[in-house]
């Protein structure tokens, strides 16, 4: 496969230093660091070529499926259904084009995998000591993609129809600040960014439609 436009920026975006790295995501771009960092290092370990990149996806989706595969055993309590979800989305068109993509969606299906196992610990056993894991969860994808904030919500909507205690309401909070204050060393960076994509949207009018 030929790499597309915004895989090639990938590869600009990651071209420089570090530091460089994370100065023009963060005073010119719109992307949180988190994956940009991950892929700057791995084109350096495992090279160059639109092959090595691509593997760096495959590997996240396979981990991915794995991990689909104990949500779905553990939420329904037989690992039949493990395996049906594990199926179900291997062959999904959507999985299978972003499982070669050289972009941070592979990571993304990974960390909200992760997050919806950890979220699932969390309602079952309904202690702190399982809150922790998920709140870390939430905190790295907001580092990955700010679109998972939508997945977030998706988590807390379903949380408050469950009608939870006093308890499980007083540890959704302090899941809350503990993944704002993981977050907040790039929140200043986020307000950058956010300001910048006001002022090109400002500026294109409504030629993007």
């Amino acid at each position: 496969t030929y790499m597309i436009s915004d895989e090639y920026l990938v590869y600009r975006f990651t071209r420089g230093t570090w530091p460089e790295t994370i100065d023009y995501l963060a005073n010119r771009d719109v992307h949180p660091p988190l994956w940009f960092s991950f892929f700057w290092l791995w084109r350096r370990i495992a090279g160059e070529s639109d092959f090595a990149g691509r593997m760096q996806a495959i590997l996240f989706s396979m981990m991915t499926l794995s991990v689909v595969y104990q949500l779905g055993k553990r939420w329904l309590g037989a690992s039949r259904y493990g395996l049906f979800a594990l199926i179900l989305l291997a062959v999904g068109a959507l999985f299978f084009r972003y499982s070669l993509e050289i972009r941070p969606y592979a990571l993304a299906l990974l960390l909200t995998s992760l997050s919806m196992l950890f979220f699932q610990r969390w309602l079952t056993r309904q202690t702190w000591r399982a809150a922790i894991p998920y709140a870390m969860t939430i905190a790295v994808m907001l580092y990955v993609h700010y679109f998972l904030l939508i997945f977030i919500l998706t988590q807390v909507i379903y949380f408050l129809f469950q009608r939870p205690s006093r308890q499980l309401l007083k540890q959704g909070t302090g899941v809350a600040l503990l993944a704002f204050l993981l977050w907040l060393p790039w929140f200043p960076s986020f307000i950058t960014q956010f300001a910048h994509i006001r002022a090109v949207e400002l500026a294109s009018g409504d030629a993007r439609g």
